[in-house]
């Protein structure tokens, strides 16, 4: 199998994980969607057992996410596993956003110390998560085997 460039890598692999985030959004909790002055109203009301595997969902898409991408490349497998994620990540919100009509995502700066560095934590958790899914990428070998006998 022919290996891709590094940049053609990354697109493929987020647009899959893209996708993947955008078609188990209805699974996953709406309510996060929306405006903040909007959530009054939202039905969703998630258990701990519920949020618990969610997450865990969520961790584990990002972990596929790079080890597709660490199986479309070989030579940058690292770079693509922790780039594709939040790529994928950042796509998938404002994809969400535009294919269910849930309106303009609101951003302001964040104001405090805290919401920058959970924010940062945040996307760094999702590269090496990227990045451990490249790494187990590694030891999969695609090949064509031809099992003809004279």
């Amino acid at each position: 199998m022919r290996r891709l460039s590094t940049s053609l890598a990354i697109g493929i692999a987020a647009l899959c994980g893209c996708a993947a985030f955008v078609a188990l959004l209805p699974w996953g909790d709406p309510c996060s969607l929306i405006p903040p002055s909007d959530r009054i109203g939202c039905p969703v009301v998630l258990v701990p057992l519920q949020e618990n595997l969610r997450n865990l969902s969520f961790g584990g898409i990002c972990l596929i996410i790079g080890f597709i991408g660490g199986l479309l490349t070989r030579s940058h497998r690292l770079v693509v596993g922790a780039l594709s994620p939040p790529l994928a990540y950042l796509l998938g919100h404002f994809a969400a956003h535009w294919i269910y009509h849930i309106g303009s995502p609101e951003y302001s700066f964040p104001r405090s110390f805290f919401t920058i560095y959970m924010t940062l934590g945040l996307f760094v958790g999702i590269a090496v998560l990227g990045l451990v899914g490249a790494r187990l990428s590694r030891h999969v070998r695609l090949t064509t085997a031809s099992s003809a006998r004279a």
